[in-house]
């Protein structure tokens, strides 16, 4: 599934391109300019978009801020005024048909209107979704285990998908490190991604010492993304290890006497499976099974192996309009808390977001997690 989508995606966006553009150049005539000012125009914006999604991680400051909103707003407006044209030429069809003189349809085929109302519709919609993008958020949930723990009840903080430098700005880290802390936790999770190709080693320094500052009773645990597996370099460890952060790759550690975290690796790097994990580490299924595992896949499996509750990321929610369905479609679950069998699984939209500083509708949170126990 996934390849497919990475082969048909690029023709998808190339076809909505070439749309945007092709209407928005008889907008540009229909006020008699002329065409080749236009298409030198568009060369400038695509060279500017390319230049911008390559090197925007290379920059810093304000210069990358400006790159990054560039390249979310560029691709916004084509991608998105795509979906209103077609739609506008599958509308404008059959009202032609029906009404070829009514007001509507007059409207609805007008050169200047629909055109110049879109252009000015996708460029609010894109600083909408890069200032919402930079919002963090905190979500509370609750969570009931029936196992049997000598603890009454545990706090957790989970955090995932920060993308470190296009998500989530590195200047922002001390704010997410002081709200963390404000909530108290007894551990914290990092689930995968927090990190991605495009963090700058200036990032990852100020990464390093901000995340040295976080504070919980039992510590902080980070499993691998697919961008952090991406990445292929061993020093990834060290980056969290460094702050003193634990890293799980298929490994299980105990805390608070009897709860278990199991951290997997990515679903792409062929994780071992988690029964198997359990057997290996003698671990106890009477007692709180709790699973990191970035990306939400295989949750059916997980929940026939003992696990109890799972926690995962990757899905960034519905980070652009109208994607739900392909999220869907690639994962078991997109965003929030689903029951798969006697295991409760929370499906995080993530601190940030990758590829483009953008993010609606969904948002960026950081989740608190009350857990209680029999006891």
């Amino acid at each position: 599934m996934f390849y497919i989508f990475a082969v048909i995606l690029p023709l998808v966006v190339l076809a909505f391109l070439l749309v945007s553009i092709v209407t928005y150049y008889k907008l540009w005539r229909s006020f008699k300019l002329p065409g080749l000012i236009y298409w030198l125009i568009q060369v400038i914006l695509i060279a500017l978009f390319v230049v911008c999604l390559a090197f925007s991680g290379k920059a810093s400051g304000f210069l990358h801020k400006a790159m990054l909103f560039y390249s979310a707003a560029y691709f916004v407006v084509i991608i998105y005024s795509s979906v209103i044209f077609v739609l506008r030429a599958v509308i404008s069809f059959f009202a032609g048909k029906i009404s070829p003189k009514s007001r509507f349809t007059r409207i609805i085929k007008h050169k200047k209107i629909l055109p110049t109302a879109t252009l000015c519709l996708t460029l609010i919609l894109s600083i909408f979704g890069y200032i919402n993008m930079g919002i963090l958020r905190e979500k509370d949930i609750s969570i009931e285990f029936d196992e049997v723990s000598t603890n009454n009840s545990l706090t957790a903080v989970m955090i995932s998908d920060t993308h470190l430098g296009t998500g989530l700005f590195a200047d922002k880290l001390d704010d997410l490190v002081d709200s963390i802390n404000s909530m108290e936790p007894d551990v914290i999770f990092m689930v995968g991604d927090i990190i991605d190709e495009s963090t700058s080693d200036a990032d990852i320094s100020t990464m390093i010492a901000e995340f040295s500052r976080l504070e919980s009773r039992y510590g902080t645990f980070f499993v691998y993304g697919n961008h952090e597996y991406y990445i292929s370099s061993p020093d990834v460890d060290s980056y969290f290890e460094q702050a003193g952060i634990a890293v799980l790759r298929d490994e299980a550690v105990t805390i608070a006497d009897d709860i278990t975290i199991i951290g997997r690796k990515s679903y792409y790097e062929n994780p071992m499976p988690v029964d198997e994990i359990i057997e290996e580490n003698n671990i106890n299924k009477s007692n709180p099974i709790i699973v990191l595992a970035h990306e939400p896949l295989g949750l059916e499996d997980l929940s026939l192996s003992g696990a109890d509750l799972s926690f995962s990321g990757h899905t960034h929610g519905e980070q652009f309009p109208l994607i739900y369905l392909f999220m869907a479609l690639a994962n078991d679950m997109v965003y929030g808390t689903a029951q798969f069998n006697d295991m409760t699984a929370y499906t995080s939209s993530g601190a940030g977001g990758w590829g483009m500083h953008f993010k609606l509708p969904s948002g960026s949170e950081i989740v608190k997690v009350k857990m209680t126990f029999n006891s």
